[in-house]
């Protein structure tokens, strides 16, 4: 004899797949609203690149790549042209964080860091008391 169906399982399961749709709505959402869409971009550089990083999205067209031999490379115009900045060093860089268009700080390899308060005109060298990559 089949077993009796648990009391409100049907409910318990339209009430999941609900939960689920709304879920996955409020996930989506922002992607959804967000317009313009992806498009390629040249950097002017053969070197590999590893990060990227602007201060904000929606506030700035200002951002800031980072990569193999201590290249760094800089948009203004939201990624329309790329210009080559001098780092200060030929040590790999790894990452990189914008805190505005501005200021910006990388690390690389064997405790590299390397910072920016003017946009990038000019980069300097900062102990960072390791030699391990960063």
């Amino acid at each position: 004899m089949p077993y009796p169906t648990p009391l409100f399982a049907k409910e318990r399961t339209f009430f999941s797949i609900v939960a689920l749709v709304v879920f996955s709505m409020l996930l989506a959402g922002p992607v959804l609203a967000q317009s313009g869409s992806w498009s390629s971009q040249t950097s002017g550089t053969s070197n590999n690149l590893t990060s990227i990083s602007c201060a904000s999205v929606s506030t700035t067209t200002t951002a800031f790549a980072v990569g193999a031999s201590g290249k760094i490379v800089a948009t203004t115009n939201g990624g329309a042209s790329w210009s080559t900045q001098t780092s200060g060093t030929s040590n790999n860089l790894n990452s990189i964080s914008a805190t505005s268009s501005s200021v910006a700080k990388a690390v690389g390899a064997s405790g590299t860091i390397v910072a920016t308060t003017n946009g990038g005109s000019s980069w300097s060298t900062q102990t960072s008391g390791t030699s391990n990559n960063l």
